[in-house]
C-alpha cells in the first residue's frame, strides 16, 4: 500500500475522531496561545554570542557544526547523537573562566592545565598573561602559586611557542629575584640583635623598605618557638608597621600550626593586651588548644579576670564580636579600594600578602571572628550557625563558583559538629541568611543543601524557606534554589510549585546579555537611550508607565537596571520606586533616573540604590547645529566639516527639556536620510529649515575661493545646502562678508573653506566674531580630505559664558552601583549555565506523568522555547514532546523532516514525535497531517524518509489503537 493511500486512509479516520469517535482528551484543540516558534531562538542568539555563526538559524557553532551538511556523513556512518552534541569539557571551560579573572586565578588556571597536560590551553593563558604586561611582584607570586618543577618542566615543552616560554623565564627570574630579596630582608632581621647598632640601623632600613614581605618574614620570624630574635625586639618594628602587621600575626593564632599557634599568640599580646582578649579567649576553651596555649591565656588572662571567663560567657562575648564584624563588612562597599589580606599557606609555616577589595576584606575579618568562635567546647548550634553562614559567605565572595563542588564543603564539615549538617540546622541556617540578606552566603548554603523532600514540602499554610528562595530579589539565589528543587524530583503538588515552575521558565530564557529596562514614553527619547544602553552591553527593553514596568519586573529575568525619565505619564518618580521595591523581584534592581531632580530620585542605600544622572546640558542651538552637520554629510561624501560654535550661554539650572523640539530635529533627519537613498532629482528638503526652527529658507554665507579646486568644492556646497532648502550667497573677501553680516536679511550660517584660512581657522574665526551679528552665527570650515580638516590648525573651540562641571555618566554611575553591591552581577556563563540547567529540569518534568502538577501548557512555555530550530538541544526535544500540544508536535515533526540538519537529530526528533503522540495523541490539523506525507512522497533521500516514516507510522498507529 503507498503513502498516498495511507494518507487518505488516516484523513479520513481522523475527520470521523474530530467528530466525536476517539476520547475528548486526544483531540481537543489547545486553547489560543502565542506562537512558540517566533524568529528570536532565545536558547541559541546567534547574534548575541561571537561562537555563533548569524547564517545559521539553529544558532550552532561555526564549525563542526551540527547542521553543517558537511557533518551529515559523519552523523550517518553511525556516530551518537549524545558524541555529536557534546559540550566542551566544564573543566576546560571552568579554567577559561579562572583565565579571565585576576593574575591569582589565571596562576591557578596555567598551573592546572599543564598537571593535566593541555597544552593548547597553557599556551593561550600564557599569552594572556604577556598581553596584561605584568610586573615582577606579580611574576613572582604567580611563580609561587605555578611552582618551581612544574614551570620547569613546561619550559621543556615542544608545544608551546618561542612568546610563551619567554613568559615562562620571566616568571623564574622574578621568583629568583624574589628568593633573594627574602634573604636580605633575614639577615636584616638578625641584625636587630646585633651589638652594633650601625647593623642594626642598617636592618631597620631594609625592614621599614621591605613592605608586605618584611611583614611576612617578620612574623614568621615571631611566632617560631624559638626565635632567632627575642620577640621583645620584633614587636616593636611590627607595631610600626600598621595593623596589617597585626592581623598577619592572627592568621598564624588562628590557622597556623600547632607548633606555632603558642608562640603567635605571645606574639600578639605583646602587641597589645587588649586587642588579643577575643583570642585569648578562645585559646582558653578552644577543644584543640595545645597546653601552652591554655596556660598562655590563663596567665593573661588572669590578669584582668578573676575569676576567668567560663565556656559559657566565651560563646556569647565571642558570638558579639562575629555580630559586629557582620555589621561592618555589610556596611563596606565592593569598591576599588584594595586592602592588605594575609593567607596561611598549606603547612600553616608560611603566609603571603594578597590584594583584596575593602569589603573581602571586612569579610575576611568576619570570617577571623567566626575562627575565634568555632573551636569552642560545646558550642550551641546558634552559634554554630552563625559562625558558619560567615565561613560560607567569605567562601563565596572570594569565589563564586565555591560549592559547585561537594568537595568544596569537605573543610568545613571537619570544622563543625555532625549536627550542624542535619537537615533541620540546614533548614535553618538558609532561613538566618535569608533574614539577614546575606546573598554570597545564601548562594554556598543552597549549594550545600541536598535534594531532599522534605525541605520543598511545607506542612504548614507557609512555604518553605527553599520555596521562598526562588522568589529571592537576587537572581543567583532564586536559580540556585530553583535547580535545587528540580533535582528534588517532587511527586506531588506542593506550596509555591508554580512559582518554582515560572523561575524554570525565567531562566530558560536568559540571554547572552543582562537586560536593561527603559521607562520612557517619549519613542524618540527611548531610542536614544537604547542606543546607549546596548552599547554598554544590554538587551533592552522599553515600556511607557510605571505600571508596564512594574508588570514586566513582576515577570522576572536578569534584569539588572531599570533607566527611566523623571518625567513619567501616568505616576511620579517615587510611587515608580514604591512600586518596583514591593515586587519581591524588583527589591534589589538599581533605578537610574534621567532628568530634573524629583522626590525619590537618589538614596544612599547600597542594596537598593535609586540614582539620578543628569543629562548633558545641550542648548537646542547645539543640537540644531549637529543635525545640519550631520545632513550635509549624508548628501554629499566630498566635504569635511569643522564647526566653530558661537558663545553659548548655559544657565545654572537646566532649561526645560523642549523635547517636542528636539524630536523635530531628529525627524528632519530621518527626512534628510530618506532623501539621500532618492534620486537627486526627487529630493524635496524645502521644510528642513522650518523644521530647526530657523526660517523657511534659511541663508548659508559663503567665502567663495577663487582657486579651480576651491570653486569646485563651492559648487558642491551649494548643491548640498540648496537640496535643504537653504539660500546660497557668496563673497570674496573678509571684509565683503563682515558687511554682509551686518547688512540686510539676517545670515544663518557661514561656510569658509579651509584654503580661507592661511593659519590657525580660530584665528579667521575670531576676526568674524569682532562684528556684531558674527558673534551670534555658526562658522563651519569646509573642504576635502587633502585641506587637513582634522589638523591642530582647524581645532574648534567650544565657548561658554558659564563653566560646567562634567555631569556623571551612565557608566560611572553604575560601576558605582555595581560596586557597592552584595554580589557581582551575572555574568554571560553564569546565565547560560542557569538556562541549561532549567531546560534539563523542564524536559525531566515534562517527560514524567507524576509531575504533571507542573502544568507546561498553561504557562506560556512555547514562548521560551521559541523556533523550531530550538528543538536542536536534546533537552529542548524532551520538553516539545512532554507539551503534547499542535505546536509542539509540529515543531518536532518540521525538524524531523528539515534537510539542513544531521540524520541523528532528524531521527532523536522524530522520536521524540512519536512519544507524544503515544501519550497525548495526534494533535497535528489535517492539513498538517496531509503535510507531512506530501514530504514523505516529495523527497528522494532516504534518510529523510526514514525519520518522516517515523512520523507517520507513529500517527498511524495510534489511529489504529483508538480504532
Amino acid at each position: 500500500m503507498t503513502r498516498r493511500f495511507h494518507c487518505l486512509i488516516l484523513a479520513g479516520w481522523m475527520f470521523c475522531l474530530l467528530l466525536g469517535g476517539a476520547p475528548s482528551q486526544n483531540v481537543m484543540a489547545q486553547p489560543p496561545a502565542a506562537d512558540p516558534f517566533a524568529p528570536v531562538d532565545p536558547f541559541a542568539p546567534a547574534g548575541d554570542n561571537p561562537g555563533m555563526d548569524p547564517n545559521n538559524p539553529f544558532g550552532g557553532p561555526v564549525e563542526g557544526n551540527l547542521f553543517d551538511p558537511a557533518a551529515a556523513p559523519a552523523a550517518a556512518a553511525g556516530q551518537a547523537l549524545g558524541e555529536i552534541l557534546q559540550p566542551t569539557d566544564p573543566f576546560i571551560e571552568e579554567l577559561r573562566r579562572y583565565a579571565a579573572g585576576s593574575n591569582a586565578k589565571l596562576a591557578l588556571a596555567i598551573r592546572q592545565a599543564a598537571r593535566i597536560g593541555n597544552w593548547k590551553e597553557v599556551e593561550d593563558f600564557l599569552q594572556i598573561l604577556a598581553g596584561r604586561k605584568p610586573s615582577q611582584a606579580v611574576l613572582s607570586s604567580m611563580a609561587n602559586t605555578i611552582d618551581g618543577p612544574l614551570l620547569a618542566r613546561m619550559r621543556l615543552q615542544p608545544k608551546l611557542s618561542p612568546e610563551s616560554i619567554k613568559m615562562i623565564d620571566q616568571m623564574r627570574s622574578a621568583a629568583q629575584a624574589s628568593a633573594s630579596d627574602n634573604k636580605i630582608l633575614r639577615q636584616a632581621i638578625l641584625a636587630l640583635k646585633s651589638p652594633s647598632v650601625d647593623l642594626q640601623l642598617k636592618g631597620y632600613r631594609a625592614l621599614f623598605t621591605g613592605g608586605d614581605n618584611a611583614i611576612a618574614e617578620l612574623v614568621t620570624a615571631a611566632v617560631q618557638p624559638s626565635p632567632v630574635v627575642p620577640r621583645e625586639k620584633l614587636v616593636p618594628v611590627l607595631r610600626e608597621m600598621g595593623p596589617s602587621a597585626e592581623h598577619a600575626i592572627r592568621q598564624f593564632v588562628l590557622y597556623g600550626a600547632p607548633e606555632l599557634r603558642a608562640g603567635a599568640l605571645e606574639t600578639l599580646v605583646l602587641w597589645d593586651r587588649k586587642a588579643a582578649l577575643g583570642d585569648l579567649v578562645t585559646a582558653l576553651h578552644a577543644a584543640d588548644a595545645t597546653d601552652k596555649e591554655r596556660s598562655i591565656a590563663a596567665s593573661t588572662l588572669a590578669q584582668d579576670y578573676k575569676p576567668l571567663p567560663s565556656g559559657k560567657e566565651a560563646e556569647q562575648f565571642l558570638t558579639g564580636k562575629l555580630n559586629d564584624a557582620v555589621r561592618l563588612a555589610k556596611r563596606t562597599a565592593r569598591d576599588e579600594k584594595m586592602k592588605t589580606i594575609w593567607v596561611i599557606g598549606e603547612d600553616g609555616k608560611t603566609i603571603t600578602p594578597q590584594l583584596a577589595t575593602a569589603r573581602l576584606a571586612a569579610v575576611q575579618q568576619a570570617a577571623v571572628a567566626a575562627a575565634r568562635l568555632r573551636p569552642l567546647s560545646g558550642l550551641s548550634l546558634e552559634a554554630q550557625r552563625a559562625a558558619l553562614i560567615t565561613d560560607i559567605d567569605y567562601a563565596v565572595q572570594q569565589d563564586l563558583l565555591f560549592g559547585t563542588d561537594p568537595k568544596d564543603f569537605d573543610s568545613l564539615r571537619e570544622s563543625y559538629s555532625a549536627d550542624a549538617f542535619s537537615l533541620p540546622q540546614l533548614q535553618s541556617l538558609l532561613s538566618d541568611s535569608m533574614d539577614q540578606r546575606r546573598d554570597a552566603a545564601t548562594v554556598g548554603i543552597l549549594r550545600l543543601l541536598p535534594a531532599d523532600p522534605q525541605l520543598v514540602r511545607s506542612m504548614s499554610q507557609d512555604q518553605t524557606p527553599l520555596v521562598d528562595a526562588a522568589s529571592h530579589p537576587d537572581p543567583r539565589v532564586r536559580y540556585e534554589a530553583s535547580l535545587l528543587i528540580g533535582r528534588t524530583k517532587m511527586d506531588e503538588p506542593y506550596r509555591g510549585s508554580s512559582v518554582v515552575l515560572r523561575r524554570w521558565l525565567e531562566m530558560a530564557a536568559l540571554k547572552n546579555r543582562p537586560t536593561a529596562l527603559v521607562v520612557q514614553p517619549r519613542p524618540a527619547a527611548a531610542m536614544r537611550l537604547e542606543a546607549m544602553l546596548i552599547q554598554q552591553g544590554y538587551n533592552v527593553e522599553i515600556v511607557p508607565s510605571v505600571q508596564e514596568a512594574a508588570l514586566r519586573v513582576a515577570r522576572g529575568g536578569d534584569i539588572q537596571v531599570i533607566v527611566a525619565t523623571t518625567d513619567l505619564p501616568d505616576l511620579p518618580p517615587i510611587e515608580l520606586v514604591d512600586r518596583i521595591r514591593r515586587i519581591s523581584l524588583g527589591a534589589n534592581i538599581p533605578i537610574l533616573f534621567y532628568g530634573d531632580d524629583r522626590a525619590g530620585t537618589s538614596n544612599n542605600s547600597l542594596s537598593a540604590p535609586v540614582r539620578r544622572i543628569v543629562p548633558p546640558r545641550r542648548t537646542l542651538d547645539q543640537d540644531r547645529y549637529d543635525v545640519l552637520l550631520e545632513s550635509l554629510q549624508l548628501l554629499n561624501d566630498d566635504l569635511e566639516f569643522v564647526l566653530f560654535q558661537p558663545p553659548i550661554d548655559v544657565p545654572v539650572n537646566r532649561p526645560d527639556p523642549q523635547l517636542e523640539q528636539r524630536e523635530n530635529y531628529a525627524a528632519a533627519l530621518e527626512k534628510v536620510r530618506a532623501a539621500v537613498l532618492k534620486s537627486k532629482l526627487d529630493r524635496n528638503l524645502s521644510f528642513f529649515g522650518l523644521a530647526l526652527g530657523i526660517d523657511a529658507h534659511p541663508i548659508a554665507l559663503t567665502l567663495q575661493p577663487e582657486t579651480e579646486g576651491g570653486i569646485a568644492q563651492a559648487e558642491i556646497l551649494r548643491t548640498s545646502l540648496e537640496d535643504l532648502g537653504f539660500e546660497f550667497e557668496s563673497v570674496s573677501d573678509l571684509a565683503a562678508l563682515q558687511t554682509r553680516l551686518e547688512d540686510r536679511r539676517p545670515v544663518h550660517m557661514v561656510f569658509l573653506s579651509a584654503s580661507s584660512a592661511p593659519e590657525y581657522a580660530r584665528d579667521l574665526v575670531n576676526q568674524i566674531r569682532e562684528t556684531k551679528e558674527g558673534a551670534k552665527v555658526p562658522i563651519f570650515f569646509y573642504g576635502g580630505s587633502d585641506d587637513g580638516l582634522e589638523t591642530a590648525r582647524f581645532e574648534s573651540q567650544l565657548r561658554r559664558r558659564h563653566a560646567i562641571s562634567t555631569p556623571e555618566s551612565f557608566t560611572s554611575v553604575m560601576d558605582a552601583v555595581n560596586a557597592a553591591a552584595a554580589l557581582p552581577p551575572l555574568d554571560s556563563d553564569e546565565r547560560k549555565a542557569y538556562e541549561i540547567g532549567s531546560m534539563s529540569i523542564l524536559s525531566a518534568v515534562a517527560q514524567d506523568p507524576k509531575q504533571e502538577f507542573y502544568d507546561l501548557r498553561t504557562n506560556e512555555i512555547d514562548k521560551v522555547l521559541g523556533a523550531p530550530s530550538s528543538g536542536s538541544n536534546e533537552s529542548h526535544l524532551a520538553v516539545l514532546a512532554g507539551l503534547g500540544t499542535a505546536e509542539s508536535q509540529d515543531a518536532l515533526a518540521e525538524l524531523a523532516a528539515n534537510e539542513s540538519v544531521a540524520q541523528p537529530v532528524r531521527m532523536r526528533a522524530a522520536e521524540r514525535f512519536a512519544e507524544s503522540v503515544q501519550r497525548f495523541g495526534t494533535r497535528l490539523s489535517r492539513d498538517h497531517v496531509a503535510l507531512q506525507y506530501q514530504r514523505y512522497n516529495r523527497t528522494n533521500n532516504e534518510d529523510i524518509r526514514a525519520s518522516i516514516g517515523i512520523v507517520l507510522d507513529a500517527m498511524e498507529k495510534r489511529v489504529s489503537s483508538t480504532n
